[in-house]
């Protein structure tokens, strides 16, 4: 298996922002998520809009861009679904080139602060691969539910509650 490159930009001087539904970073973002979580699977982002009628449209999309404008990383959340204060943080994907640097973390970080201060919202559920639960455990999330199957892989239900 190849390993990608390290990268030598440091991660905090990466540019984390919000994106315009329809954009070019929102496609960026499309093509990121492609790449990295749908494609593996033999999904497209036209089928992920199909199984989540409304969801691009209704999201509000966070991108990492590194020094080249590119986006490396992204996370999107759903506000108020399924219920009024609830949200879906969904799509999260880093570039392997950034995967283990830590821009996961300060990306969901940033969206969650979002959530909360703008959007605000009392908690956040993700359909998490289960090869990510330690992740989302350690920036104070927790499971709810067994184990199930989506898109092919073990998943479970990860929820965050704002104090």
């Amino acid at each position: 298996m190849h390993t990608p490159p390290k990268p030598t930009e440091p991660v905090d001087h990466i540019e984390l922002t919000r994106c315009a539904f329809g954009s070019p970073m929102h496609r960026a973002i499309q093509a990121l998520r492609e790449r990295i979580l749908l494609g593996p699977t033999g999904r497209t982002a036209d089928d992920f809009e199909a199984a989540h009628p409304g969801y691009e449209r209704e999201s509000s999309h966070f991108g990492a861009l590194d020094a080249r404008q590119q986006v490396i990383a992204c996370v999107s959340i759903r506000p108020n679904h399924p219920a009024a204060g609830d949200g879906v943080l969904n799509q999260m994907a880093v570039d392997e080139t950034w995967q283990g640097c830590g821009l996961g973390r300060r990306i969901a970080e940033h969206a969650t602060r979002w959530a909360r201060d703008e959007a605000r919202l009392s908690q956040l559920h993700c359909s998490a691969r289960v090869t990510a639960q330690l992740f989302y455990e350690r920036l104070g999330w927790f499971t709810e539910g067994e184990v199930y199957e989506s898109a092919g892989l073990p998943h479970v239900r990860m929820v965050f509650r704002f104090a």
